[in-house]
């Protein structure tokens, strides 16, 4: 789960700039990740763990906000996009939630899930709910990442697109072209 929220921290601090910021940046995410998870592995102790990804999460969340409104030329596009952002970050944030709650109230939700039996004990694995909503969540913050994209910035919304299309993601759209020359030029 830190390397998917490390993947899209990147992206969202690194759009547009320069290949030396974005390998520079991977570098330090690199180390701070492999420092945090070995410290997980070699105490137990998962808090460093937990904060690294919590902010990461509030750091995409609100800088993919700022990135909708300063870059997606379309309002109707951006409303859109805008909406499944805050989906997608309530997502995060619940699943973050259920796993905090699972941190602390281990044993308890141990002794629940053998008392009520399976298949309605799957209800209170909180952990397991927080790697599918965080999996949710990091899917939806990455296509709203492709959206972001220079080739798909200016992609109109029809008015029939409903959230289907939108989560299948922009790659649909037809390439941007410019006049050089004279002649259209097609841009990827």
């Amino acid at each position: 789960m830190l390397l998917g929220a490390g993947i899209m921290f990147h992206h969202v601090l690194t759009i547009n700039r320069g290949t030396g910021d974005q390998i520079r940046l991977f570098l330090l995410i690199t180390i701070v990740l492999s420092l945090a998870v070995w410290a997980h592995i070699k105490t137990g102790d998962s808090a460093l763990h937990q904060i690294v990804f919590g902010s990461m999460v509030v750091t995409v969340g609100f800088r993919t906000f700022k990135l909708l409104k300063a870059m997606i030329s379309s309002r109707n596009m951006r409303s859109k996009l805008r909406r499944l952002a805050t989906r997608g970050y309530l997502i995060l944030i619940v699943a973050y939630g259920l796993w905090l709650i699972d941190v602390f109230a281990c044993q308890h939700l141990r002794a629940l899930r053998h008392a009520i039996g399976i298949p309605l004990a799957w209800l209170f694995e909180l952990h397991g709910w927080w790697h599918i909503l965080t999996a949710t969540g990091v899917y939806i913050y990455m296509l709203l990442g492709e959206y972001l994209q220079p080739a798909y910035r200016d992609q109109e919304s029809g008015g029939n697109d409903g959230w289907i299309s939108i989560l299948k993601g922009p790659s649909n759209v037809k390439p941007k072209e410019s006049r050089t020359n004279g002649c259209i030029k097609k841009l990827s």
